[in-house]
């Protein structure tokens, strides 16, 4: 089984919240940055993440923004800060191997995933650079990775936030799961991933981590009940689901 992601699916959950919080602050004149807001959202719930930005501001924040804020962990459309810190353990617990997909280079990746504190992603994880934009060039390059680590494209799973790479990943004959996650997600977006030909459409990563671990389950247990190819049978990726794995509900 492998995993790829899109550099989206990290980079877009964390840095909109973070932006959207240090746009917060900066719009009743309080001056942060979006790396300074995450020494307040890293490694902490979103309890402690409010009361490290209220003894910081204190003095400066008005009742409004006050409201604003101990709003924020339960407003989706705003921010969950809870995302941050799970967004590492997400990277923690994901099976191997796994990998990125990103137009960006190594460096500027690695300079942007350190920003929401996810840079050692690239220690432990396969790196894919394709600036293209062409499906069939992505596709290729989703093919190239499966036969790297000798995978069937049936058991892989592709994370992406965009149509195409959504294309793509069907093109190469695996599983895609769509990606909302990130405030700036337009309302129309799950329904073009769908016509796209996502399997499957998430809001962030805790239900993409229910998605892999699913359909991880799926595949194992459909694998252990695999027919025995010495009396002509065999396992298509499909047979054990009422849905089948290309489902858009399953």
């Amino acid at each position: 089984m492998l995993i790829v992601l899109s550099d989206s699916v990290l980079l877009q959950t964390e840095a909109v919240r973070a932006e959207t919080i240090s746009r917060l602050l900066n719009g009743y004149g309080i001056a942060t940055s979006e790396e300074q807001t995450f020494e307040y959202l890293y490694d902490t719930d979103d309890t402690v993440a409010l009361q490290l930005i209220r003894e910081r501001f204190g003095r400066f924040i008005p009742e409004g923004l006050d409201y604003q804020l101990a709003n924020l962990s339960g407003c989706w459309n705003k921010i969950d800060i809870r995302t941050v810190k799970y967004a590492r353990d997400f990277v923690v617990w994901l099976p191997r191997p796994s990998c990125i997909m990103s137009s960006l280079t190594e460096k500027s990746l690695a300079a942007s995933l350190s920003k929401v504190a996810l840079d050692p992603w690239l220690e432990t994880h396969i790196f894919i650079c394709n600036s293209s934009s062409s499906e069939d060039s992505i596709a290729d390059s989703y093919a190239d990775i499966v036969d790297l680590v000798h995978a069937d494209p049936r058991h892989c799973v592709v994370a992406a936030h965009s149509s195409a790479q959504v294309r793509a990943a069907k093109l190469a004959g695996m599983r895609a799961v769509g990606f909302l996650g990130g405030s700036s997600s337009p309302t129309w977006h799950g329904g073009a991933l769908l016509s796209a030909g996502a399997d499957e459409i998430v809001c962030d990563l805790h239900n993409l981590k229910k998605s892999i671990a699913r359909f991880q389950s799926y595949i194992y247990d459909a694998l252990s009940r695999r027919p025995d190819p010495a009396r002509g049978g065999d396992f298509d990726g499909q047979d054990e689901s009422p849905y089948g794995i290309h489902s858009n509900y399953w």
